[in-house]
């Protein structure tokens, strides 16, 4: 099955960051945040329940929180948008060296 691409995309690298940290999208975005490292997964977590650091995690009232799992090297993960606000997410595994997100929809 053909996906349109999405519209943005986040790298999630070896470098335990998010590539860009911040984006601004519109309501019914799709963004794809794709792991295109060798060494390690990571995770997209804006849940507050599944989070290692849950202080850190803000999705806008009437959101509903997401979460990737895993990502492997080589592997990809999309969500879609429908309600605006600031949702703050982290990878689970590498919450410690900063790997901290935020998605702007407007």
């Amino acid at each position: 099955v053909d996906e349109a691409p999405a519209d943005a995309v986040v790298e999630m690298g070896d470098d335990s960051r998010f590539n860009p940290a911040q984006i601004t999208i519109a309501v019914g975005d799709t963004v794809e945040w794709i792991n295109p490292g060798r060494t390690f997964s990571h995770t997209v977590t804006a849940d507050p329940r599944l989070a290692n650091a849950p202080d850190i995690v803000e999705i806008p009232p009437g959101a509903e929180p997401f979460d990737s799992g895993r990502i492997p090297p080589g592997e990809s993960y999309r969500h879609t948008f429908d309600v605006p606000g600031v949702y703050v997410y982290l990878c689970q595994t590498h919450t410690d060296e900063g790997m901290v997100g935020t998605v702007i929809v407007e």
